[in-house]
């Protein structure tokens, strides 16, 4: 019956906290197997700025490009980023937001936008986009998730460009 199911459940934990997560709630550790996530940043590193990539995204005419890399749903927090992008044209910043992904909210998130006057651009991250390109276009990585399980785009990031962190 469906109790057998429960019984011989395996979890995959991808790192030690979310294990730790998982005991507080009461699964054993014999019924985990930590695989920790990861990000191959020499694959960053190597990355140069393509002057081509910068202008396909809308770069290079006096704004700066801000964007981030997420799939279109409530959780990744687009929303936030819109309020945020509205307070800073608002307060006169010149900036260009691109942001890379797919999803069900898509249509919305560019409709909002548009209302509100911004400066954006979706793109689809591929072999004509590759994300290292797509990143090192960048000169600022938004992370604006509102439920995020383990985000690697801010360590991509900070392998390609000198950065500040900036949290709030």
């Amino acid at each position: 019956g469906l109790g057998d199911v429960y019984k011989r459940q395996h979890y995959i934990p991808i790192s030690r906290a979310a294990a730790s997560s998982l005991s507080l709630r009461g699964v054993s550790r014999e019924k985990m197997t930590i695989v920790y996530s990861g990000v191959d940043i020499a694959r960053f590193r190597s990355a140069d700025r393509d002057p081509s990539v910068v202008s396909m995204i809308g770069g290079g005419q006096g704004a700066l490009l801000a964007g981030t890399v997420a799939a279109f749903e409530r959780e990744k927090g687009h929303g936030v980023l819109l309020d945020a992008a509205a307070i800073l044209k608002a307060g006169g910043k010149n900036i260009r937001y691109v942001l890379a992904g797919r999803g069900r909210l898509e249509d919305s998130i560019l409709a909002e936008a548009s209302r509100r006057g911004l400066d954006i651009g979706i793109y689809s991250i591929g072999e004509e986009l590759p994300l290292e390109s797509f990143l090192k276009a960048l000169d600022i990585y938004i992370l604006p998730s509102i439920e995020e399980g383990l985000s690697t785009g801010p360590v991509s990031y900070t392998h390609l460009r000198a950065h500040e962190t900036v949290l709030d």
